[in-house]
């Protein structure tokens, strides 16, 4: 036990074991006798370290409060209303652990206790390193200002094969030049040798624009040596998703067997694709609460990429597939929050509780094709996404209504996603008299 030098009240030491105090000075807390205690941050130069004890216990030392905002220090020691607060703590950038601590009677208890393992971002490669502290702020900072994980990496694995490059032409990271980036992109190659496609050119190029543009902007560099270099040219008429044809549609979801709770689910993911045109991103990500009435009829939140939230009518087919696989999950009883689609404990037939990631829809789909007897090598998630685009299309839907349905914020990405070019095309070359 010490003697605050602030404010001349004793602090003390607790022992959390399983979310309750164990502490013998502060046995008196629900007296509202003891005094008022504070976690105080190890971050943030607010307080000491937390020590794991053992396994299942962990010492906190506890101080009177220490609070920044002159604000809302009175909020801590004067008023007797509840108050949530929560702390997080780190040790060593691995772990940290979660308090929640409610306010009564000038006292926080602890309510919960969370450790937690956080993801280590990658280091910096060591061209970067090597070219000092501005790069490396630069590098993290670059990285961490992307959202979408899947951009991430994209970005990730074409920096880091360009510095490999560069590393093995001997080239600090000041001598790059835009001779150097036209040079890389020129030799780009597939693992297996063959000439990178357009699309990773390009998709490589605005990686390193970025990238540069950071460095130039942390003074890391003095000038950005891929502003300069021209991608190759790309003009495309037409995607390259392959689309079912309505009646494969059709077969797929006849042919699934919905005497178990899992072909509920498969019938309810793959009738949310065809009839809401989503990205399965989307779709992997749905909550329970996500599928909700809005007083005329059910909808569905989708949380598409870029951050856009859409809500899409659920048509009757479709709502009726929702509701036997609710029914069948026994989600209706349960929270809000849980997985609207879950994934399965292998052959056992019973949900896990854990939303299926985009790899389990895919591979979920290609079994179903594969039953079905359609081919499944070349269709994929997203072909429900260009055959729907192109049913409506043919239908003779105005096109910015389809545009909204697909969430596109051009719509020449809509025509992209457009197959009756190619029917019209057969047509044409099918009369020719040669």
């Amino acid at each position: 036990m010490h003697r605050s030098p602030r404010h001349g009240r004793e602090s003390c030491d607790h022992t959390v074991e399983n979310g309750s105090w164990t502490s013998d000075r502060c046995a008196k807390k629900n007296t509202g006798q003891s005094s008022l205690c504070h976690f105080r941050r190890e971050v943030g130069r607010l307080g000491s370290p937390i020590t794991p004890k053992n396994q299942h216990a962990k010492t906190v030392t506890c101080a009177p409060p220490l609070v920044r905002d002159k604000r809302c220090y009175p909020a801590l020691v004067g008023k007797k209303h509840p108050l949530f607060y929560s702390q997080f703590c780190t040790m060593n950038g691995v772990h940290f652990f979660r308090y929640l601590a409610l306010m009564v009677t000038n006292e926080l208890v602890p309510l919960a206790i969370q450790e937690t393992s956080l993801v280590k971002r990658p280091e910096p490669h060591a061209l970067v390193a090597e070219a000092g502290g501005n790069a490396r702020f630069a590098h993290d900072e670059f990285f961490a200002g992307i959202d979408n994980p899947h951009t991430e990496r994209s970005y990730r694995r074409a920096i880091v094969r360009f510095l490999e490059w560069c590393v093995g032409r001997r080239l600090p990271l000041q001598g790059i030049g835009p001779a150097d980036v036209s040079e890389y992109l020129k030799r780009l190659c597939s693992p297996t040798g063959t000439p990178s496609s357009k699309p990773t050119r390009k998709l490589h190029l605005a990686a390193l624009r970025k990238f540069f543009d950071k460095l130039v902007e942390r003074h890391a560099i003095a000038i950005n040596p891929a502003a300069a270099v021209r991608g190759p040219r790309l003009s495309v008429q037409e995607g390259k998703t392959p689309a079912f044809s309505v009646d494969q549609a059709r077969i797929l979801l006849k042919s699934i067997d919905t005497k178990t709770v899992i072909g509920l689910r498969d019938r309810a993911v793959i009738a949310t694709l065809v009839y809401t045109a989503a990205r399965v991103g989307a779709v992997s990500k749905l909550r329970f609460r996500d599928y909700y009435p809005d007083g005329r009829q059910n909808c569905l939140r989708l949380d598409e990429k870029g951050g856009k939230l859409r809500e899409i009518p659920v048509r009757t087919n479709l709502e009726g597939f929702l509701e036997e696989y609710i029914k069948g999950a026994k989600l209706a009883g349960g929270s809000a929050e849980v997985p609207l689609f879950q994934s399965a404990i292998r052959q056992t037939k019973e949900l896990t509780g854990r939303a299926m990631t985009t790899d389990d829809i895919l591979r979920m789909v290609k079994r179903r094709l594969k039953d079905a007897e359609l081919p499944h090598e070349r269709l994929t998630c997203h072909s429900f996404r260009a055959t729907t685009i192109t049913d409506l299309l043919s239908q003779g839907t105005p096109l910015e209504d389809v545009q909204y349905l697909a969430g596109h914020s051009d719509p020449r990405t809509t025509r992209l996603y457009d197959r009756r070019q190619r029917t019209v095309t057969r047509n044409i070359v099918e009369r020719i008299s040669i």
